[in-house]
């Protein structure tokens, strides 16, 4: 009847149990690393209630918080129910009911998909009469697979969904989304009735154009040391066969840069990691696919790394000259050895072209200008791993 207030990093594991919150009671700081693990298949987190007043139900699985707000839409006392289960609900018949072909969460298609695609709640009244609203929020697409892996992915035709156990089908609830499919929140228009449901919970795409895979718990990188360094955790796997990661400057042409192995079929969260040795200077994309051993793939959304590469003491003299100059700098890395140093004009015609070596460290070379017209030229090298800054020298 008091507050619960998770105030250390640890959950609250319920087993097979139902953890009740009374009428008085609340529920502070859960996060993440601090929820009710309501142990995928077994255990409920309840609520008791005599209001309209919302209350947020912070469940999960123990390593990923998912919490679902629950609105009375009337008064009278009532008690619900939930809990999270981080894999699609197991019923093969998903076509029918308004989503297009089958495409809820854990189905991509009318074929049945992999046990631990998806996700779904379990959301109960025990006790009265009341209906609810039903409500999440997100952060990023991976969280409910929002965005599927759809290019140009949007909230239009995203609707809760619950399993009819009378028609055997998933049946479309009437929903409010807001936001977008990476940061947004979805609501039922009005109270859901859990006279027509078994419970069992879940979002869907009336239009098809969200896929709404399974949960990626995590997809970051950093650049250290001029190498992007990419780690990226799942929480189960199902006859995974292997990962691709790409990389992209500009989000629409891609790369590929390796493949990782995958974890078969195991139900341990597991991490990978990837390294990218030679990053392009600047803004780096990484996007994740993974491939089934039926060769069924799946992309996420893709991430951002900036990489910069050093170049110090960069200078050029005389500056301007009549006949030779000295080019000067200190390179951070070894930058390959097919690289070449133009002479362009300001309307970016190369005059010139000469072969050279770029390595760590101190460099030191001579460029003869005698043979070209008075003038403003550009600098560039080509061909280097990290982008050389180009520099302006006059010939006089």
């Amino acid at each position: 009847e008091g507050e619960l207030n998770l105030n250390v990093a640890a959950d609250i594991t319920t087993g097979a149990n139902t953890l009740t919150i009374g009428t008085g009671g609340s529920i502070a700081n859960a996060a993440a690393d601090r929820h009710i693990n309501v142990s995928d298949d077994a255990g409920y987190l309840a609520k008791k209630t005599n209001s309209t007043t919302a209350f947020l139900f912070p469940v999960g699985n123990g390593t990923i918080l998912r919490p679902i707000r629950l609105t009375p839409t009337s008064t009278g006392a009532t008690t619900y129910k939930a809990r999270y289960d981080s894999e699609r609900y197991g019923i093969s018949t998903v076509a029918g009911g308004g989503f297009a072909g089958g495409h809820i969460s854990g189905y991509d298609g009318p074929g049945p998909g992999s046990a631990s695609d998806g996700y779904h709640y379990d959301v109960q009244r025990t006790t009265g009469s009341a209906d609810a609203k039903l409500y999440v929020s997100w952060t990023s697409a991976d969280e409910y697979g929002t965005s599927g892996n759809v290019f140009a992915a949007d909230l239009n035709g995203i609707n809760w969904g619950y399993y009819s156990t009378s028609n055997s089908r998933w049946e479309v609830i009437p929903s409010n989304t807001n936001g977008s499919t990476t940061s947004g929140n979805i609501e039922t228009v009005s109270g859901f009735d859990f006279s027509n449901s078994n419970g069992i919970i879940t979002l869907g795409s009336t239009d098809g154009e969200n896929n709404l895979p399974i949960d990626l718990l995590s997809f970051n990188g950093v650049c250290v040391n001029n190498q992007t360094q990419l780690e990226f955790v799942v929480a189960s796997q199902v006859n995974n066969e292997y990962f691709t990661i790409e990389r992209s400057k500009n989000i629409f042409e891609w790369e590929v840069l390796g493949f990782v192995n995958g974890g078969g079929t195991t139900n341990e969260e597991v991490a990978y990691s990837f390294t990218d040795i030679s990053p392009t200077s600047g803004d780096n994309y990484y996007r994740l696919t993974q491939t089934d051993i039926d060769g069924t793939s799946k992309s996420f959304s893709p991430i951002v790394v900036a990489c910069e590469s050093r170049v110090d003491d960069y200078k050029i003299y005389p500056n301007p000259t009549n006949t030779t100059a000295t080019i000067v700098f200190n390179l951070e890395y070894h930058q390959g050895n097919n690289i070449q140093l133009n002479i362009k004009d300001l309307n970016g015609s190369n005059k010139k072209s000469i072969p050279v070596e770029l390595s760590r460290g101190y460099n030191q070379f001579t460029i003869d200008m005698k043979e070209l017209p008075k003038g403003f030229y550009i600098i560039e090298f080509t061909g280097t791993k990290n982008h050389i800054p180009e520099k302006k020298i006059v010939k006089i």
